[in-house]
């Protein structure tokens, strides 16, 4: 499992700048019932 800290890591040395790894959220990718994708942020 990458930890915060891995993923902020791999994000800046890919070219990302100012990254804030939010640890106190959920990222859902799924899809609704009619097959949309959906992001959902949860906190």
């Amino acid at each position: 499992m990458m930890t915060h800290q891995r993923l902020k890591q791999h994000l800046e040395q890919d070219g990302f700048t100012q990254v804030k790894v939010l640890p106190q959220f959920f990222q859902v990718r799924a899809h609704d019932k009619p097959n949309r994708p959906v992001l959902m942020v949860i906190d």
